[in-house]
């Protein structure tokens, strides 16, 4: 008997496609482990540079046309999965082809369209919008209810998920996935740092949807900016929820505006002297599945300012200082006070993460299980 053929749809991979990303990386390593059990199939993005690195790894690798959440998708990727043969199929976000109907794992990162179904978080129009969000709700539920096995990446997106689908409880499992930013891993090679100002900065890493609370922040920002001169950096994906934060920010005072600087997306050696070099990593998030930057931060020493809210207090325990979200005079206040004193945000203890073999080693039982499922 062969090796059971197990897919991993990695077209979402790399820094670039945020904390699936960073997740399908860890995935795609984890599983480097799991070739004496598995033969390995990748599917990737065409023209993807992760071609050669994967072959190199003894993977079989497919390159797609089809991008995610296109039409595409939904008929040549279908196709492609099918012409694989694959046993068993594990897609890193809820994204599986309606139509297919072999086998497969899903991960659910978070439910924020659950919680946060707005016009706010999109920018088409309301007929489209309203489509596209009917769309969303119809596959989301199509694509868990017909998974063999769903993981969710912490305990409380677990919780969340059951919330709405308590029937989904005996084939959910949590995951959490290992974080492999350290400070062995940084260099001083980086010198054209896109922030080169000698003022201190706050950084925010991430997107600028509407539940990131960054218009909040904004605002919060007027008071500090009276008594502090310190810088707030955010970096993130320049889209048009970048752009709507920039309009905000042109219409406030010069003297907020030039203390408030937007990186756009940086690679990851950047990444990681923007996080060295800042005071403190602030998340003023209102909803998240994991929390990545935070645990990034603190894994390179760094301090982490954080909302309460959500998965938050789970991902960073005692290892971050939190505020208020979700009422401007109050998280500027408690800003203010951590600028005033800066030993309010040290000391604290870094984030234990989990390793690649204990994630590759979860991985395995639940893909067991799935296969045992048939």
């Amino acid at each position: 008997m062969g090796k059971i053929r197990l897919g991993i749809d990695a077209r979402l991979y790399g820094v670039q496609k945020r904390g699936i990303g960073r997740y399908t990386e860890s995935l795609l390593q984890a599983l480097d482990g799991a070739r004496d059990r598995y033969t390995l199939v990748a599917f990737i993005e065409q023209d993807n540079t992760l071609r050669q690195s994967l072959a190199e790894r003894g993977w079989e690798v497919h390159e797609v046309r089809a991008r995610v959440y296109g039409l595409r998708e939904q008929l040549s990727f279908v196709q492609e999965l099918m012409k694989a043969s694959l046993d068993l199929l594990h897609v890193p976000h809820f994204n599986v082809p309606y139509l297919y109907r072999r086998p497969y794992v899903v991960t659910v990162h978070d439910l924020i369209l659950h919680h946060y179904p707005n016009r706010m978080s999109s920018t088409r129009s309301l007929p489209v919008y309203t489509f596209k969000y009917l769309a969303y709700r119809i596959g989301f539920r199509h694509t868990i209810n017909a998974a063999r096995q769903i993981i969710t990446v912490s305990g409380y997106t677990k919780e969340d998920l059951l919330t709405y689908y308590p029937w989904l409880a005996p084939k959910t499992s949590s995951i959490i996935q290992p974080v492999q930013l350290t400070v062995e891993t940084v260099t001083d090679k980086v010198t054209n740092l896109h922030y080169n100002s000698n003022e201190p900065y706050v950084l925010v890493v991430g997107a600028f949807y509407p539940h990131k609370n960054i218009e909040e922040l904004l605002d919060a920002w007027v008071a500090v900016g009276e008594h502090h001169k310190v810088t707030l950096v955010l970096v993130g994906p320049e889209d048009s929820f970048a752009k709507r934060l920039q309009d905000r920010l042109r219409k406030m005072e010069s003297s907020v505006s030039r203390h408030v600087v937007f990186m756009g997306a940086v690679g990851d050696e950047e990444l990681r002297e923007l996080y060295r070099k800042a005071l403190f990593v602030l998340f003023p998030s209102l909803y998240e599945g994991f929390g990545l930057p935070g645990v990034e931060a603190s894994l390179l020493g760094k301090s982490i300012v954080s909302s309460a809210r959500s998965v938050l207090p789970e991902s960073y325990g005692r290892s971050a200082v939190y505020v208020p979200a979700g009422n401007t005079v109050y998280l500027a206040r408690a800003l203010n006070a951590l600028l005033a004193d800066a030993r309010s945000t040290t000391e604290r203890p870094p984030i234990s993460t989990t390793s690649i073999e204990q994630f590759r080693d979860q991985l395995l039982v639940v893909y067991d299980r799935a296969l045992q499922n048939k």
